[in-house]
């Protein structure tokens, strides 16, 4: 099925104040203290087009469409930290504790961004049949179920500390599906923000999403380059570096969603195979 996304840089602003637990920072609840960056694919419409089983970037935007999901991730220290939503428009769960208890029933009664109370770890759901992993918020799992040596897009989007520890020389297991959203944001934050849209238009195919070719370094993904002297520990600024991934699909298409969510759990193949 054909449908259209974006994907817009995001950081936490200049007023948000640090969080941290246990040494480990985390992102900014607030309602504006995660804004959007300029420049690169910020504002970029991209379009799969599954008559030819590719993306592309489109110049201007579509026409006719309904809104499918959203996701906002950030990466930080090897952590993928998520919301299914744009976290640079809505508050991240119930944010404060002095918050008018009116003020909070009515936002918790906004949907599923009142249902979070704080950002996910990225997580993953397992198919023990085939051995393959699903993408998500608020699964059980915390590494891929198992991975081959041959799937070179692993340790592309994923630190280690997310990589099995089973390992398969069967061609059927290993596979990856998810959350659509979840899975741009992966692929997004594996590159250099400049080289977004050429990964987009590279590896996002209909046989299955191509590894881009990047080296990862100490957890962090950086396209082989060597970091910056001024950032030791920060390879291309990746800390703190966050994406808000938002789909649509056309809205002529019988059942859309859900030929939407059969996409994310395999029903015409997986994804990352």
């Amino acid at each position: 099925m054909s449908f259209y996304f974006s994907i817009n840089k995001m950081r936490p602003s200049s007023s948000s104040r640090p969080r941290y637990h246990r040494n480990q920072w985390l992102p900014p609840r607030v309602k504006g203290w995660n804004e959007l960056v300029p420049g690169d694919t910020t504002n970029q419409w991209f379009y799969y087009n599954a008559q030819y089983g590719r993306a592309y970037a489109m110049t201007g935007g579509p026409q006719e469409v309904v809104h499918f999901k959203d996701v906002s991730v950030y990466f930080c220290r090897d952590l993928f930290w998520c919301v299914p939503y744009d976290a640079t428009e809505h508050n991240i769960g119930d944010w404060r504790d002095d918050v008018p208890r009116a003020e909070r029933a009515a936002y918790q009664s906004q949907g599923d961004a009142g249902q979070w109370q704080d950002w996910h770890l990225l997580s993953f759901a397992y198919d023990r049949d085939s051995n393959s992993s699903f993408v998500g918020i608020g699964h059980n799992g915390q590494t891929l179920c198992k991975q081959r040596a041959d799937q070179h897009w692993v340790p592309e989007i994923l630190p280690d500390i997310y990589h099995a520890t089973v390992h398969t020389t069967d061609p059927r297991s290993g596979c990856l599906s998810g959350d659509l959203g979840l899975l741009m944001a992966l692929l997004a934050l594996s590159v250099s923000p400049a080289t977004v849209r050429s990964a987009v238009e590279s590896c996002i195919r209909s046989n299955g999403w191509l590894p881009f070719g990047g080296v990862r370094r100490s957890g962090c993904k950086c396209l082989g380059l060597a970091p910056p002297k001024s950032q030791s520990n920060n390879v291309l600024g990746i800390d703190q570096r966050g994406v808000v991934v938002r789909i649509w699909i056309p809205r002529n298409v019988p059942n859309g969603r859900e030929v939407m969510r059969s996409y994310e759990f395999a029903q015409y193949g997986h994804i990352y195979r």
